[in-house]
């Protein structure tokens, strides 16, 4: 039988009201893997869990089992991330990070290794002086992670190697066509060799490999076209960050990752 009160680190994913003092969050856990729960009277001024339950921050959170949603009984916060939370450069990739974990994952399923990813990513987005880095590296590893790698080592049609020259991209066929093959999708469009080396890199569980590459930006924006259509492939609707993201990169804004040069 299990103990009513239990221990966990938690990621917040997403949160929203619950009646008039409290919000039901959805969390992340190393053990648990995704978990509902009620945290009452959070929005009171007085309320010491507040401040501990906010999106990208690492807490330790004490619950008291439920027959319907667990309950919050206390929060401390481990790592506050506080520039992933407050820099606009920074905070629109760690949105990113926690509304797509949040998309790919059901609730009950423990994933050791995408709970390690979570925590390194918020880590280099928080640190590092490229934070779009860090999140392409994420979203590359979370599909692989979560059974939707995608096949750049071949044609996903007629399973030829790949030439160095006239690849095209499938997001609705999961990896790279071949010139005999681009037709088999109609969505299917051109990418550069260097961007199909630099997705086969993201891939690998080597951060370190992937980040020693400097990344001209016309490349960058290879790699976010092809993240974003399969984004849109697997969820069938752009995560909400994302979709600021685009907005921003047609203006004038253009994020840290933007600015690194070849």
């Amino acid at each position: 039988m299990h103990e009513r009160l239990y221990k966990t680190h938690a990621v917040v994913l997403r949160r929203y009201d619950f009646g008039e003092a409290g919000r039901q969050l959805v969390v992340y856990t190393p053990n648990l893997g995704k978990l509902s729960m009620i945290a009452k009277g959070v929005k009171r001024v007085t309320s010491k869990l507040a401040g501990h339950l906010e999106p990208l921050t690492l807490s330790t959170i004490v619950a008291a089992r439920g027959r319907n949603l667990d309950t919050v009984t206390q929060v401390d916060t481990v790592e506050a991330f506080v520039h992933a939370r407050t820099d606009p450069d920074r905070v629109y990739y760690g949105l990113l990070v926690i509304e797509l974990l949040d998309k790919l994952t059901l609730e009950g399923e423990e994933n050791r290794a995408l709970w390690d990813l979570l925590i390194q990513t918020l880590r280099r987005i928080d640190a590092e002086d490229d934070p779009w880095a860090a999140a392409a590296y994420f979203q590359v590893r979370l599909f692989v992670l979560s059974g939707y790698k995608p096949e750049v080592g071949r044609c996903v049609e007629c399973e030829q190697p790949l030439e160095a020259s006239n690849i095209h991209f499938s997001p609705t066929l999961g990896g790279t066509l071949c010139p005999n093959c681009r037709t088999a999708d109609t969505r299917a469009f051109a990418v550069s060799a260097n961007a199909v080396k630099l997705l086969r890199l993201a891939a690998s569980p080597s951060y370190a490999a992937y980040a020693r590459i400097r990344v001209p930006v016309g490349v960058r924006d290879e790699l976010d076209a092809i993240l974003h259509s399969s984004r849109l492939s697997i969820t069938d609707r752009e995560v909400g960050s994302a979709t600021l993201l685009e907005t921003l990169k047609r203006s004038s804004y253009r994020p840290i990752g933007g600015r690194r040069e070849p």
